[in-house]
């Protein structure tokens, strides 16, 4: 692509190139991923596991509150012009700077008081500053390399960083023989820390400076990230405090299928995203029209995501162990949710499109709290088969929730 800004397109042709490219990279990313979630299920054990998830998806919504959202606003900024990216990156990585310490600080906090007295807080310490440290810069590469119109680049900045950590899990459980959550802890830090360094490293020099005019829709964007992480992440919180640590860790094990539906829709929606922006410029049709193509476009990759976990999803018990053999049903039953998230996206971004971000938030919000309860309520009334049916029926609220937000503010 050239510097100039793509125009508006006039419907939604799929690009099935262009997704192509952008889907390769970020599968064999979520195959390392699956095979660093393996190879640390075998060696930790379900309990162990469990807790180490619940953990890791503390710091996962930790990771969407550190930079405030100063990554995600540069995607409008170089999307429409590209000469804007220098002071957009540096707004970003100033933001990331000041915000990381206080929000690893609390994040290792919260997780200490709900995994603490199984794994200790050294190393819940080490997990939480770690993850959020380099979740947050491939973040920020990734949507760096959005705003640019390179989707495939995108998913080789989220595979280096997954190649990294299916490295070190590699080596710390394979040929160390490790099988206790300190030294994974240990290792995965030191692996953050030079990942981190060498992915913002690689992305070039920055103007270092806080654009004021960017900070409130950045914190709204900040916000609405938070909402979909905790959307994502919230059921392993809330189920450490209402399954045995062993239930969990056969709940979290059955929900790293979740990959599936969220590798499709990384891959469309790096492709999707900048346009609904462009099409906004364009004018309500044009908008209008993109949104529509757009849910015709991700249903089919929701559904789609829906059935390759079904088929994969009995492999999950030989490749973890006796101690996880429930994992099959958990993340086939899981799987139904895929089409559900994959139709949140073209309503919530076409509301940002149309600065109705505001709205798109606390949507949202309602939408993570609405999912929290009947999740809970599933988990206390039902057990590990409760839970699963509370994630489906949460996910299904939220994207009806968004589409309805959309309609009724035309």
């Amino acid at each position: 692509m050239t510097d100039a800004a793509a125009p508006p397109r006039a419907s939604l042709a799929p690009d099935l190139r262009r997704f192509a490219r952008a889907v390769v990279p970020t599968a064999t990313a979520a195959g390392l991923q699956l095979a660093t979630f393996v190879l640390t299920g075998r060696a930790l054990g379900p309990e162990a596991f469990g807790l180490v998830a619940a953990t890791y998806a503390i710091a996962a919504v930790a990771t969407d509150i550190a930079g405030l959202g100063g990554d995600a606003a540069l995607v409008r900024e170089i999307a429409v012009d590209r000469t804007r990216r220098p002071a957009a990156w540096g707004h970003a990585l100033t933001l990331f700077a000041v915000s990381y310490p206080p929000v690893a600080l609390v994040a290792t906090a919260a997780a200490a008081l709900l995994a603490g007295p199984g794994l200790g807080l050294a190393t819940v310490a080490l997990i939480v500053c770690g993850d959020v440290l380099v979740g947050r810069a491939t973040a920020a590469a990734e949507l760096l390399q959005v705003g640019l119109g390179r989707p495939a680049a995108a998913g080789l900045v989220r595979l280096a960083a997954v190649l990294a950590r299916a490295a070190t899990a590699a080596l710390a459980f394979g040929l160390l023989g490790a099988t206790d959550a300190r030294t994974w802890a240990l290792a995965t830090a030191a692996q953050s820390a030079i990942t981190a360094a060498a992915i913002l490293a690689l992305c070039g020099g920055a103007r270092l400076q806080i654009e004021r005019s960017s900070v409130g829709f950045g914190l709204l964007l900040m916000l609405n990230g938070l909402a979909r992480s905790l959307a994502t992440n919230l059921d392993r919180i809330v189920l450490a405090a209402v399954l045995p640590p062993a239930a969990l860790g056969v709940y979290a094990a059955g929900s790293r299928m979740q990959l599936v539906g969220a590798v499709a829709n990384q891959a469309a929606t790096r492709i999707l995203y900048p346009r609904f922006f462009q099409a906004a410029a364009a004018g309500p049709r044009a908008l209008a029209a993109l949104t529509r193509g757009a849910a015709l476009a991700m249903a089919a990759v929701g559904l789609l995501a829906s059935a390759a976990v079904a088929a994969a999803a009995p492999l999950l018990p030989l490749l973890l162990g006796p101690g996880f053999a429930g994992t099959a049903g958990v993340a086939a039953a899981l799987g139904l949710a895929c089409p559900f998230v994959a139709l949140q996206y073209p309503p919530a971004d076409a509301l940002t499109a149309r600065g109705r971000q505001p709205l798109r938030t606390a949507v949202t919000l309602a939408g993570v709290l609405v999912a929290a309860l009947t999740l809970t309520a599933g988990g206390l009334a039902a057990g590990l088969a409760g839970a699963v049916a509370g994630f489906v029926a949460g996910q299904a609220a939220l994207a009806a929730a968004l589409w309805l937000a959309l309609a009724r503010c035309r």
